[in-house]
């Protein structure tokens, strides 16, 4: 049969459980935490655009999820907006400031999770402004398309008598609730998900709770109900006000890139000739922070030799006229200094002594740091840190962790602080309460769902320097009781040792480790770690045999044990290092669930390389061998771990990627690819490696700077060494007395790190692409004809759509109706005596500038008049 080209409707991503993940970031089980931190955001981005304090109500019931604000309400001509699955609307897509997010498409995510979740229809029920909008949504499978229906209604009192929502009309949990009345202020969100409360686990439960926790401390001037069933949580704000950057002001053009702020300008342009404006590029200019006045605009235009025109004399043909653009762009930077560090807004020190007193730490532990600059975009970034140890030690920890106010659903923002933590022997399941909190503009998000950050280089350092500085004091304590229980232990050893002498260690291990494994799973059968695992067995193991049990040991035993009767469920291994795609920059940690959890991608990459050294990965940025060949990367530690050797196998697999290995030229870097491909434990690996690592010769010829070493192993026997291999890493063999024993070291040896090549990024690339030439991986990425085919085809109508609506659109100037009916409406938009407006703002003493209070007065003022803009317009139109 010939292959037929068939379409495929893009508004299918949102309606099956497979795509939905990739459009929101997370699996299944996080669906219910993604909707309410959805809620929860755009709750606070609305309230946030006036001066009342945040207050919200968020309740889960056998119908599905409510909130409830004390926002300005939402506006019904929005909703409309919300049923089109074609297009993605955002009020700040375009726009780069530290918001909470900006991917347009959340409102959509949440009515296909609301079909997806019931299996049959969606629904969601938005209150606000005196209207009721119910919103209908189920999906034909056979056409591709929804079927949307929208409802909307004024009367309001049926609605809180029905099944839909179980809240009350009156919300006396709200502390000003005779301002929440639906009418003039406040919104209602409702996703109906039938039979919610039921499924929820305690564990789930608790979850949420300790979610809602992270928020608000990440929003200390957030007052917090949390309603599930028949219980409830309280969160009262911590302080009364945020000195941060509103989604309502004013953005500076510094925030923003060349080609960002020509997408502005196009987009501005796009959206007057939908709404059948012209705007000038007077009014385009004063939406910036600094280009309110008339004197600053006419200078910027002056400078820049633009004429006093509409936005669209910057339109060409094929787009944003780049020279005018450019000119304008540099002149609106060099108009205003750019907003610092303290407007941009931080937790701070204060707030997090507070929320964490609140949650239950100690306060002589708290530690707290911030680390304030720039990222390598050049905008100015805040990352800050708090850590504290629980008063109460049984009691489980909380790691918080977000970006601009707003926590990720598994507090896992970025690998970076996953890491970091790690290294602290801080993991969240200690007695322990940390958070690392973000503020930077246009955050790197991985996905749509905002769920992960992709970190750039500065960043990272800038996390790895405050979590390590705020977890100082509590890894010198851990490694203290680390070396006291091993004294006690060892102690204990030399006391009974010869009364237990019928157990062996091993047999002791073995007979503890199905209890042991119970425990460390605990009642859900979760995940754990090999070192959970080995503290729930070393107390245990102590009954039978006296004999001090390390990490090292019992690990291999366990090893041993896998091998015989198969691996251990639920067992986790740290990740050691992460694997990085190329095009998408995604990193996938390689620990074992995440390993698991990673779905190969089609027609991304061809080629794999596992690099010895994380540090190498900046080498390969430089290069951009990524990118220019279509590789992966796997940036580890070492020996390759299982996960990373089972990652590498599922690529070869299922994709039939090729692995290449890169190390170091040294005995333990041919060793490793080496044992890339080997079995480990109980696991069986068996893929090809193509060694593509540095050669001693190969470093020789370059004048690579070498270093002496000495082993105190022999050279594994594995190896198939060159002779000027063995002359560099056999060293001179001397005998030494470590500990009253005689040993053999092998002196002298000769190895050439990576790092003596990447410390030239130049040479380093010339190196690279040698090396990826020899060995035939040196090219593009081609799929196959009918994925480039259907490729094009979409890519081709998006395009043709897209020239043909901009072709339309130029043809619908109408600046001097605009003008007209500004002349007509503008005697009507005089304020009277702001002075007096101003004075009374003052006493409240708030973190803003008088120009700030001006500018609401004036915004308050302009939505006013809206029957009056809507009759001048009607009549310049007639």
């Amino acid at each position: 049969m010939k292959p037929e080209l068939h379409s495929i409707n893009r508004t299918a991503e949102f309606f099956s459980e497979s795509e939905l993940e990739k459009q929101i970031g997370h699996t299944r089980c996080d669906w219910v935490l993604a909707i309410i931190k959805e809620l929860l955001d755009n709750s606070m981005d609305a309230i946030e655009q006036t001066n009342v304090p945040p207050e919200i109500v968020l309740n889960i019931d056998s119908t599905g999820i409510t909130v409830v604000d004390n926002g300005p309400g939402f506006p019904p001509d929005a909703v409309e907006k919300l049923t089109d699955f074609d297009t993605r609307y955002s009020s700040r897509a375009f726009y780069r400031a530290p918001t909470r997010g900006a991917q347009g498409n959340a409102g959509k995510t949440i009515l296909a999770l609301s079909y997806v979740l019931n299996g049959k229809k969606g629904q969601v029920s938005i209150l606000g402004c005196g209207v009721l909008s119910q919103i209908t949504v189920s999906y034909d499978a056979v056409k591709q398309s929804p079927a949307v229906l929208l409802e909307s209604r004024e009367q309001l009192s049926d609605f809180f008598d029905s099944s839909i929502c179980e809240l009350p009309s009156r919300l006396p949990v709200i502390a000003n609730s005779d301002d929440v009345n639906f009418r003039t202020s406040g919104t209602l969100i409702h996703v109906a998900i039938d039979g919610l409360l039921a499924t929820l686990e305690s564990h789930e439960i608790n979850r949420y709770f300790r979610f809602a926790t992270g928020y608000q401390l990440l929003n200390p001037h957030l007052s917090l109900i949390f309603k599930i069933g028949d219980k409830t949580q309280g969160l009262v704000r911590t302080a009364s006000s945020m000195a941060k950057w509103r989604p309502s002001k004013p953005e500076p053009p510094h925030w923003h890139t060349p080609e960002s702020f020509s997408n502005l300008v196009l987009a501005s342009h796009r959206a007057d000739c939908e709404a059948n404006r012209d705007r000038s590029l007077r009014s385009f200019m004063k939406a910036f922070h600094g280009h309110r006045r008339n004197d600053a605009v006419n200078a910027v235009l002056e400078r820049s030799g633009l004429p006093h025109g509409p936005v669209s004399t910057l339109i060409g043909k094929n787009g944003v006229a780049t020279k005018p653009v450019s000119r304008l762009f540099k002149e609106m930077k060099s108009q205003v200094d750019a907003p610092g560090h303290s407007q941009i807004g931080q937790i701070g020190r204060t707030n997090c002594r507070k929320a964490f007193e609140n949650f239950g730490a100690n306060d002589s532990t708290f530690r707290y740091r911030n680390w304030t600059g720039a990222c390598e975009r050049g905008f100015p970034l805040i990352v800050e840190a708090a850590f504290a140890e629980l008063a109460d030690c049984t009691r489980d920890g909380l790691v918080i962790s977000g970006v601009n106010f707003s926590p990720s659903v598994r507090n896992d923002i970025c690998t970076e602080m996953t890491q970091a933590l790690s290294d602290q022997l801080a993991p969240k399941w200690k007695p322990i309460i940390a958070m690392l909190h973000i503020t930077m503009i246009d955050p790197p998000f991985a996905d749509r769902g905002k769920s992960r950050i992709n970190v750039d280089h500065q960043t990272a350092l800038a996390i790895s320097e405050v979590v390590e500085f705020v977890t100082r004091d509590w890894f010198k304590r851990q490694k203290a009781i680390e070396r006291d229980e091993g004294k006690l232990l060892r102690k204990q050893a030399r006391a009974e040792r010869s009364k237990q002498q019928d157990c062996t260690l091993k047999d002791a291990i073995l007979i503890v480790l199905h209890g042991a494994v119970e425990k460390a799973a605990g009642k859900q059968k979760g995940f754990y770690t090999a070192r959970d695992l080995y503290y729930q067995a070393r107390p245990l193991v102590q009954k039978y045999n006296s004999e001090y049990l390390d990490q090292k040991y019992f690990d291999r035993v366990i090893d041993e044990y896998e091998i015989e009767h198969g691996i251990l469920k639920g067992r986790l291994r740290d990740p050691r290092g992460f694997l990085i795609e190329p095009h998408t920059g995604r990193k996938v940690p390689l620990g074992t669930s995440d390993v698991l959890d990673y779905e190969i991608p089609w027609d991304l990459y061809h080629t794999l390389i596992y690099v010895e050294k994380k540090n190498l990965v900046h080498a390969f940025e430089y290069a951009k061998v990524p990118e220019r060949y279509d590789i992966a990367v796997i940036a580890a530690e070492g020996y390759a771990t299982r996960a990373a050797k089972l990652l590498a196998q599922n690529a070869h697999r299922e994709r039939g990627v090729r692995v290449l290995c890169l190390h170091d030229a040294d005995p333990d870097g041919y060793n490793i690819a080496r044992t890339l491909s080997q079995s480990s434990g109980a696991h069986d690996f068996d893929f090809e490696v193509i060694d593509m690592g540095l050669t001693i010769e190969e470093a020789l010829e370059m004048g690579l700077q070498t270093e002496t070493f000495a082993r105190r192993k022999q050279l594994p026997s594995g190896l198939d060494l060159s002779q000027a291999a063995l002359d560099s890493f056999a060293g001179v063999a001397t005998e030494v007395v470590r500990k009253g024993k005689k040993h053999t070291e092998y002196r002298d040896c000769v190895r050439v790190e990576l790092n003596a090549l990447s410390a030239d990024k130049d040479l380093f690339t010339e190196w690279i692409d040698r090396k990826l030439k020899q060995f035939g991986v040196a090219e593009k990425l081609i799929p196959k004809n009918e994925t480039i085919c259907q490729y094009v085809a979409n890519r081709t109508d998006e395009h043709l759509r897209q020239d043909i609506a901009e072709k339309v659109e130029s043809m619908l100037c109408v600046a001097s109706k605009i003008d007209d009916a500004f002349r007509i409406a503008r005697d009507s938009s005089t304020i009277e005596n702001p002075q007096r407006v101003v004075q009374e703002w003052a006493e409240d003493c708030l973190p803003e500038r008088w120009t700030d209070c001006c500018d609401a007065l004036v915004e308050k003022q302009i939505a006013s008049l809206d029957d009056v803009i809507h009759e001048a317009v009607e009549q310049v139109l007639r």
